[in-house]
């Protein structure tokens, strides 16, 4: 009983202590031997204690008598039971909650990873439209160079055609102006003007003076049986 009576009054003679202490003795009285010696703790006595009464749970009470037990060799007092229950539970609760932290950031980070993904794909998505849509900008660039080409090709082909049809519509009127002044012209002595009309040819080829000296048409052979005196406008 020494060994207890000193223990007790190491307890800093706390009421709550000493009452505790108190319990613990006579809960161990019977595993003390003559010499005064605790043995070691009854396992079954024990168990009955703290978990058939229902303060504990089997599994945490195990837990607690194996983390006990790396450091002594007898099994714990109650008072040791609950202070390395706190102590462990206060581990537990911090695994726990480290563990759901865990989870949840590895849930977060398969969220970012999809939504990475999903911002990748997208942006493959973007960069395949864009480069379809310069794709398709450069085809209709080298089309609008392509027709502006034959808009060229067309415009000078156009501006040739006018040249030449102006050209042409010179010589023509050059030729229009050569006939009318070749048939304007006496064809006997090419100094006259044309002005008499053969009948019944109707042929307009001399002037005056030279068809009085005729009797044939010079052009068609047709003897004049009249003539008619034409005045120019």
């Amino acid at each position: 009983m020494t060994y207890w009576i000193g223990k007790c009054i190491e307890a800093q003679r706390s009421s709550t202590k000493l009452m505790s202490a108190f319990q613990h003795i006579e809960s161990t009285r019977s595993r003390i031997d003559d010499s005064g010696i605790i043995q070691k703790h009854a396992y079954e006595e024990l168990q009955n204690s703290l978990v058939k009464s229902r303060l504990y749970p089997h599994d945490d009470f195990e837990r607690v008598l194996k983390e006990h037990q790396k450091n002594n060799d007898s099994l714990p007092s109650l008072e040791e039971f609950e202070e390395l229950y706190r102590k462990m539970k206060g581990i537990v609760q911090l695994e726990e909650e480290v563990a759901e932290r865990t989870l949840a950031l590895k849930k977060t980070r398969q969220k970012m990873n999809k939504k990475n993904q999903q911002l990748v794909e997208s942006r493959h998505k973007y960069e395949d439209r864009l480069r379809q849509q310069q794709q398709a900008l450069q085809q209709a660039r080298e089309e609008i160079e392509r027709l502006n080409g034959q808009l060229q090709v067309e415009r000078r082909s156009k501006q040739e055609l006018e040249e030449n049809l102006d050209q042409k519509r010179q010589q023509k009127l050059s030729i229009d102006l050569f006939i009318q002044a070749q048939r304007a012209e006496c064809k006997v002595c090419l100094v006259e003007e044309v002005q008499v009309l053969f009948l019944p040819c109707r042929h307009l080829v001399t002037c005056e003076k030279c068809a009085n000296r005729l009797g044939q048409c010079p052009l068609c052979r047709e003897n004049i049986q009249d003539t008619i005196r034409v005045f120019w406008a």
